[in-house]
């Protein structure tokens, strides 16, 4: 979870997932292709299809480890910042973000509200805060180049 605490107004939160080199885990479970149990059947929905259509996809997993520490050779990273579309969510192209990490970039990817399939942290849109994405790009821009 990312807190924009510099917004104007009120501060503003939103999921942001990073993907980045990791080390080999071993024990650890890969992660879920589909975190959220609502989100394939209101996909389905989306298509025109019903509602267990896409049940199998709760049985998908990535190559991620979740929590991994950054891989030890990694050192600095050049960050991608990227942004799944209107209408999706933020595991839509979860293949694109382990190959860009196996790569070696840090890939940041929020989970804008108002814009996916399901809202996570439903907010009632607001004409005057659509220059946030652009802050909010700048913020996370920010927090990427910090030294430790």
């Amino acid at each position: 979870m990312f807190e924009d605490a510099q917004r104007r107004g009120e501060a503003r939160r939103f999921l942001v997932q990073l993907w980045y080199p990791a080390d080999s885990q071993p024990g650890v479970q890969p992660a879920a292709w589909i975190e959220e149990a609502e989100m394939p059947p209101a996909i389905a929905r989306y298509l025109g299809f019903p509602d267990f259509f896409l049940d199998h996809t709760r049985l998908a997993r990535t190559h991620a480890a979740p929590g991994a520490q950054p891989a030890q050779a990694a050192g600095k990273m050049p960050v991608l910042l990227f942004s799944h579309g209107w209408s999706s969510f933020r595991g839509q192209s979860t293949h694109q973000m382990e190959e860009l990490a196996s790569q070696g970039f840090l890939v940041v990817m929020p989970d804008w509200q108002s814009g996916r399939i399901i809202e996570r942290l439903p907010s009632e849109h607001n004409p005057e805060t659509e220059t946030d994405v652009e802050a909010a790009a700048a913020r996370l821009h920010g927090v990427a180049h910090r030294t430790p």
